[in-house]
């Protein structure tokens, strides 16, 4: 039987949009993207235990394959389980509570060079 964060992860990757691709590096974290619109939403997972997700800006995104993601509205970072439940509980962008300022990007979240 799956753990609840591959759970999590299965019905993430069922609600549609979001594009998982393969890497020829075995070694790469497994990465996900979402993007719509003006808003643009990843997840990046190490491991298990160490999941980092993320909201920005799809003009961020765009510009991060070209150079270094420097920007974001939002990130967390935790357990699969976890951090699926913090992106599932943000608020749609635009909404009153939805983050707006961008913030500095973590050093630690990756970005495939080429989408």
């Amino acid at each position: 039987m799956p753990s609840g964060g591959l759970t999590e992860l299965a019905a993430l990757a069922q609600d549609g949009g979001w594009i998982f691709p393969l890497r020829g590096n075995e070694d790469a974290p497994l990465f996900g993207v979402r993007e719509g619109g003006e808003v643009t939403e990843t997840i990046c997972i190490r491991s298990e235990k160490e999941v980092i997700v993320a909201r920005l800006l799809t003009e961020d995104w765009l510009n991060a394959q070209r150079g270094g993601l420097r920007w974001v509205l939002w990130h967390f970072t935790g357990s699969l389980a976890d951090a699926i439940g913090e992106l599932r509980t943000l608020p749609p962008h635009g909404a009153p509570k939805a983050p707006r300022l961008r913030i500095a990007a973590p050093s630690q979240l990756w970005t495939p060079e080429t989408r």
